[in-house]
């Protein structure tokens, strides 16, 4: 009897383990974006969004023709973020819309950047800064920029010497959410070929992470990160199909189905392995 019970504990102990890391990738999964792989299409030559960190009509970024988006859900400190992206003229041009509605004086968003789809920690050797400064106060409201490399040595990121990207923040659109834009160059007319992630056209992709938090002077600082998101460099999509697909399969999908079907099987197994041993009992 003892015996019995033992077994029905492990058993028991078992499904609970199944059951949670079944829940854990239902939730997981959630935790992405939506889109992604994503394709920043290639625009016309000459057709560029305006750098002003406003999201308007006039402004390029709504230009479905060229323009591909990507969303990630609110999880935990980590807001709900839209992620846009399309290259012009050897620039790839990034606007990532925060869409909270109460920002912090002091928030940021960092741009980490590998230079392939390897997505390790310690691949993310580049990063491009926006920090605002008085955000809420229109009348003060400004930014700066940084370029930074990634040190080993400290595990931070550090200044680099030059800065090869531009930059700008605002409020703006029906919903005041916080508007930050990126043009950063291509390979080809960026002089930087030792702390800059290489971007080249053609369907090269890239691991990219977003950092989010906040920074005051000589006060607190916060950090929070994307899922990694893997993006296609430079290819036009088909007319009225901005959200085409790089690759015919979803990865992701398919890997969580598998870990889903292992675990029921690992848990067929183990129910069948204790009825027969009750059995035999």
């Amino acid at each position: 009897m003892k015996y019995l019970k033992r077994k029905q504990h492990i058993f028991i102990v078992s499904g609970l383990i199944c059951i949670s890391v079944l829940l854990g990738m239902i939730i997981n999964s959630g935790y992405a974006w939506d889109q992604n792989p994503m394709i920043a299409p290639a625009a016309e030559a000459g057709t560029a969004p305006t750098l002003d960190g406003i999201m308007g009509e006039d402004d390029g970024w709504e230009n479905e023709d060229y323009v591909n988006l990507t969303a990630q859900s609110k999880t935990g400190s980590l807001p709900g973020m839209n992620f846009y992206a399309l290259t012009s003229s050897n620039y790839l041009y990034i606007l990532i819309e925060v869409r909270i509605q109460n920002p912090n004086d002091d928030q940021y968003i960092k741009l980490l950047m590998s230079n392939s789809t390897a997505d390790g920690d310690d691949e993310f050797m580049d990063a491009k800064l926006i920090q605002n400064r008085n955000l809420t106060q229109e009348d003060n409201r400004t930014f700066y920029i940084e370029d930074q490399i990634y040190d080993n040595e400290t595990d931070s990121y550090l200044n680099d010497t030059d800065t090869d990207f531009y930059g700008a923040a605002n409020i703006s659109g029906i919903n005041d959410y916080t508007y930050y834009e990126f043009k950063i160059p291509f390979a080809i007319i960026n002089d930087d070929k030792v702390n800059d992630t290489r971007i080249f056209g053609g369907g090269t992709i890239y691991a990219i992470k977003v950092q989010y938090g906040v920074n005051e002077e000589g006060g607190s600082y916060t950090e929070y990160f994307s899922p990694v998101l893997d993006l296609q460099i430079g290819v036009v999509p088909e007319e009225g199909d901005p959200d085409i697909s790089p690759y015919d399969l979803n990865i992701d999908l398919i890997s969580n189905i598998m870990f889903i079907i292992a675990g029921v099987a690992f848990a067929f197994i183990l129910i069948t392995s204790f009825q027969a041993r009750v059995k035999l009992d």
